[in-house]
């Protein structure tokens, strides 16, 4: 080891840059921001110049990853990715982030579409501290938007299958905060921050509320190449492969990420950086601020996702980044990277926290689906799988498992969100959703482990992370793959598992 309310906002609308005036006006508007008498260069917004989005760069090859994941791993079906070009820069005196970002954006639906939806999730987290749009442009052409609560909607028709050159420039201020993302007194951290492509479902565009229970994020993959400008002793962590160059006074962090679900960074110039590797050279980067167990921490995170790689498939990035937080509900994942609150990680007595996330990153991250209506098959999924992997005896700490819910079932207040097919809306409660979503999804996920015998359940598992990374499942296709595993059908038993208000006692 080495250390190396529902609430909607006021509408805001966007007339933007026309042919030969673009340029001019957007040093306008810089003049007008920073307060100079003369219009400025747009370098000098961001101290160092801004990359130049040419279209063969946006397709570059992915970075070396640990393992040759492409043998093991079905790529998503539907292509290209969507594919994100990200300039940012940090303002670490006033906590600010500013950034312009390039997007190139496919339709992969069946559908033409008179609009486009952005998701800004920083929105939902506080009224008073929102991300403001400043410019949309589509193929170097001015549009208008509308930003409402959580929604960036751009007003331009794009038609099914066709591909359009996106450019959104933002600014948001990063309050106190232990959330999502937020700061303190030493680091900024960002997760759930960026504009990101609304997905389009059957129903039309998802655009539900960010809810506060669960992981209500409904996202596809994506890929990302994303530059953060900082002061030059500040250390950013961050979703993918990063290099790391010095421009003066600056130093610019690049990452590059292919078929993530999300970017998520932090910054801070106190980081220490400690480093584990798995035996199949994945790399786990421990950022940390306080004097933490950083042997034991590494040592368990080790431990987890190597398990999982030699029993459910390769972690198919080359990093995963641990980042020292604060954190009101002590750990949020996102792809590639952890935020875990301090004082959990200084304490370090129960790990299964830690664990939880890493799992999350198979079962949540690496796999998506519909965690607003189906929240069991990531939730239950995890927990189960976290037992099974890591418990000497899975028999006994399900027993314990059933044993607590006899009595903290019934102390769900409406008897109908005691069933698995409950939609996360209809929970008040994180401890609630919690005895559900959780603790009895993973002992419907134990039963079906006994139904099916340990291999049929463990080849179930690793076909189902083979065929459904980096896309979205449904409860139809994992009940589908389970039943194709399954000596007998088991329709009536995801039927009564979904429906049931009771506990059903063990096998």
């Amino acid at each position: 080891m080495n250390a190396k309310s529902d609430g909607r906002l006021p509408k805001k609308s966007g007339r933007m840059l026309k042919n030969g005036g673009k340029i001019l006006l957007f040093c306008l508007f810089l003049t007008w921001f920073v307060g100079c008498d003369e219009p400025i260069d747009a370098n000098l917004f961001f101290d160092v110049p801004l990359p130049t989005v040419v279209f063969s760069d946006l397709y570059s090859e992915p970075p070396e990853v640990a393992v040759d994941y492409a043998e093991q791993l079905t790529t998503p079906e539907i292509s290209p990715l969507n594919e994100y070009n990200i300039s940012i820069e940090y303002d670490a005196e006033n906590r600010i982030i500013r950034g312009i970002q390039s997007v190139l954006y496919t339709n992969r639906t069946d559908f033409s579409h008179d609009e486009i939806v952005f998701r800004l999730p920083f929105n939902a987290w506080n009224p008073e501290e929102n991300m403001d749009i400043l410019y949309v442009l589509v193929d170097s052409e001015e549009v208008d938007f509308e930003v409402i609560y959580t929604e960036l909607i751009i007003q331009h028709r794009i038609e099914a299958g066709a591909t359009i050159h996106m450019h959104i420039q933002f600014e948001a201020h990063i309050p106190i905060s232990a959330a999502r993302t937020g700061s303190n007194m030493t680091s900024i951290w960002a997760g759930a921050f960026l504009p990101v492509e609304a997905v389009f479902g059957s129903q039309g565009w998802h655009i539900e509320p960010f809810y506060t229970v669960g992981r209500p994020f409904i996202l596809d993959t994506a890929n990302y190449t994303v530059e953060i400008t900082t002061p030059i002793n500040h250390i950013v962590a961050g979703t993918g492969t990063k290099v790391e160059n010095i421009l003066g006074d600056h130093i610019v962090t690049t990452f590059s990420a292919q078929s993530v679900r999300d970017f998520a960074f932090a910054i801070s110039e106190n980081y220490t950086v400690s480093s584990i590797s798995t035996p199949l050279g994945s790399e786990i980067n421990l950022y940390h601020i306080s004097a933490l167990p950083v042997e034991a921490i590494l040592t368990i995170a080790a431990e987890t996702l190597s398990a999982f790689e030699e029993e459910i498939g390769a972690y198919p990035y080359a990093q995963l980044s641990i980042v020292e937080t604060d954190m009101i509900n002590y750990s949020e994942g996102f792809s590639n990277v952890i935020f875990v609150d301090s004082e959990y990680l200084r304490n370090f007595s129960d790990p299964s926290i830690l664990c939880a996330e890493i799992i999350n990153q198979w079962f949540s991250i690496i796999i998506g689906s519909n965690p607003i209506e189906e929240a069991w098959l990531s939730a239950g999924f995890s927990r189960f799988t976290h037992m099974l992997l890591h418990d000497i005896d899975t028999h006994n700490s399900m027993a314990a498992e059933h044993m607590e819910l006899q009595s903290t079932l019934d102390s769900v207040d409406i008897v109908e969100n005691r069933r698995l097919a409950t939609p996360l809306t209809n929970y008040a409660s994180a401890r609630d959703y919690f005895i559900v979503q959780h603790q009895k999804a993973a002992l419907m996920f134990y039963n079906l482990y006994v139904e099916m015998g340990t291999e049929n359940f463990m080849d179930l598992l690793r076909e189902y992370y083979r065929l459904f990374a980096f896309q979205r499942v449904s409860s139809a296709d994992f009940i589908a793959l389970a039943n194709s595993f399954s000596e007998v059908d088991l329709a009536s038993f995801f039927s009564y598992w979904l429906s049931t208000t009771e506990l059903p006692t063990l096998p």
